[in-house]
């Protein structure tokens, strides 16, 4: 009895010890907290006006970039520099390239181009005298006309930018612009005798500067010391703005009529400065209502952690009552520590046999995704490959396909060689076993290719030892690590020939005459693949059968080997899984290297290319029910008016009521093809189809699918077939 209660008042004693522990460490807790949350909300309040001002400063740059564009463009087609009355002619082109750039602007509200030594300004609709636009057509709140024409006569080397102001005047209305407009007058290099004016509404300037915060944060944006317009809430001088202002992007605090801001400033290379300005009080109100926060939470955590200790204390004493029971064979209640040891040593060991079975099934499942080229990237390789704890990063890495005869000795023989390979230096790898072939694959990864070959020698010798029948076939030693597929293929195709060689050394797929294989591949590859994929991409099932024609054809006419419809396949299969949106797993039943390793005639390659090509277009149907009104509208366009010279992606983007760019990025984001290339083998494919089915000549097809210059078509259909119409058409009659 007095034992127990001694213990017992150990445990009280430990008990009271922990608490107050625990309650310094809820202490040190809170204040880490305050730190911590002070820390992190100052860098986000000064994050975010970074952010904020970085975005304005990133769209308002790609703004001015336009400008610049179009003045380059101007430059370069020297267009603007005539006199209208010598030239009358020229004025029709120069207000056709002007609306072209007006149609696409989303920018400026009118624009206009000034050849300095004449008397007329234009636009995208008509001319107008420099005394007419200056004297009424745009009137303006702080110049008067004299001082506009000065500014608009005068040679100039830099952009000039005239502040947000009133404007009024005959044209204000006619076109459409805003009331208060800031105006870029922008020199066109290099003779600088030209200009172009740009009307730029206050409405754009409201939404570059939207803000979440605007009844907190004002917002300025400053060109050569001036301000040009500003948005927000506070009432602050522009003068004391400019005061503050440093040559360089940066941020800080300042103090301004006796309070505190922080004050944002980005600089673009157009000399814009981009500048925010928000009260500090708007950061100390954030803090001080996350440290009610903190407050409430330390509270929390005290009063449930002193009843949490009552509780787990009187579960500890009754535990312990319950291990000496347990412990002792009569029930006493004593402490045994050789029992506890030996029963922990007994949990110990269960753990270490866990991970060991746990580590080889990691390995398998590493080797196995190594072989079907499962992997896209080698961050993610690398990283399986250390979970595995296989040392991948010798350089070079070989493929070994092991069969033998020695029934019931497979383990004994595949424990030895993992042993062996456990104790060299420079080498690493691991094996696993493929049912369906009785087969072992090892994969070893190696500083050469000769210690490679050393290593599988070993294992061969290894084998005979216990086994008379026992063969082993490597690939090349490949530095690739993502040709895990290609290796398994070349070392299964060694193993294949076992009965043409001698198998009592290793068979190397260096020497059994595949070489000229690979080479055949490629030029199979650039002549046929991409035809194949073109079609699949359209979802024409009729034309993808007959690419797959085409292809096996060609197979046959080149007596291709074995390992080179193996490798094409493995190449269209990973074409085919970009392509997919089905369930993994019936995918999987087409595309595995394992079973591409039985694929042995060309009925077997014909059967599984068509099979897998099916499917895509199956899930390339449900897919499309599933894309943007957008995408399927500009597909339907496309199939239907293919035929019209003229179609393009402008066009095509008017018909959409939308942007080329906004276009082409949807597009290309819901299909994986450029809605230009769409078009191309729209065409291209209906080419084909009337080469096969009519007699029209090679121009009449040409225009029958967009084409106004033939030669233009036949060389582009040349680049998507490898042939010419001609002899498309004379191969497809055959």
């Amino acid at each position: 009895m007095k034992s127990r209660k001694k213990t017992g008042q150990n445990i009280l004693h430990y008990v009271i010890a922990s608490s107050v522990v625990i309650v310094f460490i809820i202490a040190i807790l809170g204040g880490y907290l305050f730190r911590f949350y002070y820390k992190k909300m100052h860098e986000d309040f000064y994050k975010e006006n970074s952010v904020y001002i970085g975005n304005i400063a990133k769209m308002h740059g790609n703004e001015l970039q336009i400008l610049q564009d179009i003045s380059m463009q101007i430059a370069l087609s020297d267009s603007a520099r005539f006199l209208l009355d010598e030239q009358p002619t020229k004025s029709a082109a120069l207000k056709k390239q002007l609306n072209q750039y007006r149609s696409v602007n989303q920018f400026f509200d009118v624009m206009y181009c000034y050849y300095q030594k004449d008397q007329y300004l234009f636009n995208h609709m008509t001319s107008i005298s420099i005394d007419l636009f200056c004297d009424t057509a745009y009137q303006l709140e702080n110049y008067s006309p004299s001082e506009v024409k000065d500014l608009l006569c005068a040679k100039q080397k830099k952009l000039l930018v005239l502040p947000e102001e009133t404007i009024e005047g005959e044209l204000v209305y006619f076109y459409d612009v805003q009331a208060k407009n800031v105006i870029y007058i922008y020199p066109v290099a290099p003779k600088y005798d030209t200009i172009l004016i740009f009307f730029i509404g206050a409405d754009h300037y409201d939404d570059l500067f939207a803000d979440e915060q605007e009844n907190t944060r004002s917002t300025w944006l400053v060109y050569d010391g001036n301000i040009v317009t500003r948005r927000g809430a506070n009432e602050i001088e522009d003068d004391l703005l400019i005061s503050e202002l440093g040559g360089e992007t940066g941020q800080k605090q300042v103090k301004i009529q006796g309070k505190n801001y922080l004050l944002t400033q980005e600089i673009d290379e157009a000399g814009f400065s981009y500048v925010a300005l928000q009260p500090m009080n708007v950061f100390t109100d954030q803090l001080r209502t996350h440290l009610w926060g903190i407050g409430v939470l330390i509270i929390l955590c005290c009063v449930p952690t002193f009843l949490l200790i009552g509780i787990l204390s009187s579960r500890v004493l009754g535990g312990v009552k319950n291990i000496n029971r347990m412990l002792s064979s009569e029930g006493e209640e004593t402490y045994d520590l050789g029992k506890i040891e030996v029963g922990i040593r007994q949990l110990v060991n269960s753990s270490e046999d866990m991970k060991q079975d746990q580590m080889s099934l990691r390995k398998s499942r590493f080797i196995r995704s190594f072989l079907q080229s499962k992997y896209t990237a080698l961050e993610i390789l690398r990283r399986d490959a250390a979970d595995a704890r296989i040392n991948i990063s010798y350089g070079f890495q070989m493929v070994g396909v092991i069969g033998s005869s020695a029934s019931g000795n497979e383990e004994k023989i595949f424990e030895q060689i993992l042993e062996f390979i456990q104790n060299q230096e420079n080498l690493d790898g691991y094996g696993i076993h493929l049912v369906n072939t009785n087969q072992r694959v090892m994969v070893l990864f190696g500083e050469s290719e000769e210690n490679l070959y050393q290593a599988y020698d070993k294992i061969l010798r290894i084998g005979r030892v216990h086994c008379d029948e026992f063969v082993v076939a490597v690939s090349w030693a490949h530095r690739s690590l993502l040709n895990g597929s290609l290796a398994y293929l070349e070392a299964n195709t060694a193993y294949d020939s076992r009965f043409l060689v001698d198998s009592s050394q290793i068979i190397r797929f260096t020497e059994i005459g595949q070489n000229s294989s690979v080479s055949n591949y490629q030029n199979l590859r650039s002549r046929y693949m991409v035809q194949l994929e073109n079609t699949i991409r359209v979802g024409n099932e009729q034309e993808v059968e007959k690419a797959i024609h085409d292809l096996c054809k060609k197979l046959e006419e080149e007596h291709a080997t074995l390992l080179t419809f193996r490798l094409l396949y493995d190449e269209v299969l990973r074409f085919l899984m970009d392509q997919w949106n089905g369930d993994e797993k019936d995918w999987n039943q087409v595309y595995n290297v394992f079973t591409l390793s039985r694929c042995l005639t060309m009925e077997d390659f014909t059967s599984l290319l068509t099979e897998a090509c099916h499917m895509i277009l199956d899930t390339k149907t449900d897919v499309k029910n599933h894309q943007s009104e957008l995408v399927v509208k500009a597909m339907e366009i496309m199939q239907k008016t293919y035929s019209d010279p003229d179609l393009n992606m402008a066009s095509l983007a008017d018909q959409l009521g939308i942007s080329p760019v906004t276009l082409a990025v949807e597009f290309k984001n819901e299909t994986g093809i450029s809605p230009s290339d769409y078009l191309a083998v729209v065409r291209l494919e209906r080419a084909k189809e009337l080469l096969r089915t009519t007699d029209q000549l090679v121009k009449q097809v040409s225009e029958a699918v967009g084409y106004e210059d033939d030669h233009v078509f036949i060389r582009r259909f040349k680049k998507y077939t490898g042939k010419t119409p001609g002899q498309y058409r004379k191969e497809s009659q055959q």
